[in-house]
């Protein structure tokens, strides 16, 4: 078999074709995908000519120039229709909360997300135990909250 493949090298350039293609199939990096318009150049420089030094170097540099010219706007293009989404900590900017015990501008306790959290107030007012909140921004592990417009003016008080 092996036989076959040394005179038939084409054959070797796709089977690493096919290799390459299975592996950009679990990547998606565009990476494998540029090394096989490399291996498919390789391919058919063995269809004409059978010289091994030839084939490697036609290879590598079909492979470097797509990765190089290529894989930037195919990588751009990608991100550009990937619509941001904001995750971790900055996902919960916005969330509603309720404050469980009073909350000032150096503590107190909210539920956000259905989790209890320690707080602090932002802008010198604080949040009456019941009172209805949105979330500043996140401080390690502690919510920095603002009272809501909507809450009224009955839940919120100066400090």
């Amino acid at each position: 078999m092996f036989d076959w493949f040394a005179q038939n090298p084409w054959a070797l350039w796709l089977l690493v074709v096919l290799l390459l293609g299975v592996i950009e199939m679990f990547s998606l990096e565009f990476v494998c995908l540029m090394m096989v318009g490399g291996a498919a150049a390789a391919a058919v420089t063995a269809v004409a000519t059978g010289s091994w030094p030839i084939q490697v170097l036609v290879f590598a540099a079909v492979s470097l120039a797509l990765l190089g010219l290529v894989r930037p706007s195919m990588v751009r293009r990608l991100n550009r229709n990937t619509p941001e989404t904001r995750n971790n900590a900055e996902a919960l900017v916005g969330r509603p909360v309720q404050a469980l015990e009073r909350v000032t501008g150096l503590q107190g306790l909210v539920r956000l997300e259905g989790d209890v959290w320690t707080a602090r107030s932002a802008g010198g007012l604080s949040l009456d135990t019941g009172a209805f909140g949105r979330v500043v921004r996140i401080d390690g592990a502690t919510a920095v909250v603002e009272p809501d417009a909507d809450a009224g003016e009955s839940s919120v008080s100066a400090h």
